[in-house]
């Protein structure tokens, strides 16, 4: 029993106190969908940090016009805690006149991220989402 209270406290010790690493990071699309009959998608993205403290919206990139390879210029702050299994969502919307529509999501793991050199390519349906290191 000793043992076992032993090794939960060093696993807790340096999971609930892991260092916190500031990672700050821009979003772009690849070979987005033309979701408009009439023009190319006007598109944005929302950032929500998910980890065990519950979510946290981080924001959102401005919208770009008819641009199916945006390269946004808004930088994400986050703070990650290696070993935490934080995770990103990212939804990719198309910005309209009435409501805006959904096109799709897709999750980025920051600890894959930070083992990857901090560049990580996204899958969406159609087209991807690239996160790098701003």
């Amino acid at each position: 029993m000793l043992v076992m209270i032993k090794y939960i406290l060093i696993f807790c010790v340096g999971v609930c106190f892991a260092e916190a690493a500031q990672l700050r990071m821009k979003i772009s699309g690849k070979n987005l969908p033309d979701t408009d009959p009439l023009t190319t998608i006007d598109p944005y993205v929302t950032v929500t940090l998910v980890g065990r403290n519950g979510k946290q919206i981080l924001g959102k990139t401005p919208h770009v016009y008819d641009n199916t390879n945006p390269q946004w210029s808004k930088v994400f702050n986050v703070d990650h805690r290696p070993g935490t299994k934080q995770k990103l969502v990212l939804e990719l919307w198309d910005k309209e006149d009435g409501p805006d529509e959904f096109v799709g999501t897709t999750t980025l793991d920051l600890d894959a991220y930070q083992s990857k050199g901090q560049r990580s390519e996204l899958s969406l349906p159609k087209g991807s989402l690239i996160v790098k290191r701003a």
